[in-house]
């Protein structure tokens, strides 16, 4: 039974990969093609790791790995983007099964997403980052106030001074950043910096093809989904 069940796993592996290859090119190019210009979709490649440092969201991580890289252009926008896995190696301590004390590396999941970067030319070129309340409050930070109450309920704002952050986060800014994060069922992130704007969502892997129950039609509108709000973000913050 093992051997049949082994020989069994070993046929159906290749075809799982030609479905998931698939989905991403009958599906998700499509969707991105129909609403995006100028595209280079790559499933198999992520942005360059000196992107993601550049971005100076989460500085702490020890691996990066990604994939669905992507070039494109929206209402005269260019922008590219990929999923991202952040994790950072720690040193745990448990007991084996003889009670004795061992000391195991692991590797814990800081991010999982979409980092974007779009070109953003800024008011001020001092680096302020916005960062989503639910990530938990960043180390050795005096929090910045704003204006905007709703804004200060749902991020923490990391810059050199207040003035700083608020040439940046100027009152339409601050509106527009609360408005796209209420379009969203996820964390956001945001750093403005070197005339880039770096944005995260931490939205999983969303281009994946799901596994278990669901139909390609409902696979089809999660993607359906996950694009237009991503396009709904880019809209809001320009």
């Amino acid at each position: 039974a093992g051997i049949l069940l082994f020989g069994f796993w070993v046929a159906k592996a290749p075809a799982k990969a030609r479905y998931k290859n698939a989905f991403k090119e009958e599906v998700v190019k499509k969707e991105l093609s129909s609403v995006l210009s100028n595209i280079d979709f790559r499933p198999q490649e992520k942005l360059d790791g000196a992107l993601v440092k550049a971005a100076d969201l989460f500085p702490n991580y020890d691996s990066y790995s990604g994939n669905d890289y992507l070039a494109a252009d929206y209402h005269r926008h260019h922008f590219v983007q990929s999923d991202i896995h952040l994790q950072e190696k720690r040193e745990e301590i448990y007991f084996d099964d003889d009670g004795d004390r061992q000391t195991r590396t692991v590797y814990v999941t800081l991010f999982r997403g979409r980092l974007m970067i779009f070109d953003y030319d800024a008011i001020s070129d001092e680096p302020v980052a916005v960062l989503d309340r639910s990530g938990g409050k960043p180390k050795s930070t005096e929090t910045i106030q704003t204006e905007l109450d709703a804004f200060n309920q749902k991020f923490y704002v990391v810059a050199s001074t207040p003035t700083a952050a608020l040439r940046i986060l100027t009152p339409p800014v601050l509106e527009g950043i609360v408005l796209a994060r209420g379009k969203l069922s996820y964390p956001l992130y945001l750093s403005f910096k070197d005339d880039k704007l770096y944005v995260a969502l931490a939205n999983g892997d969303s281009f994946e093809a799901a596994g278990g129950d669901a139909t390609l039609s409902e696979q089809r509108r999660r993607v359906t989904g996950d694009i237009q709000a991503m396009l709904d973000l880019v809209d809001t913050l320009y």
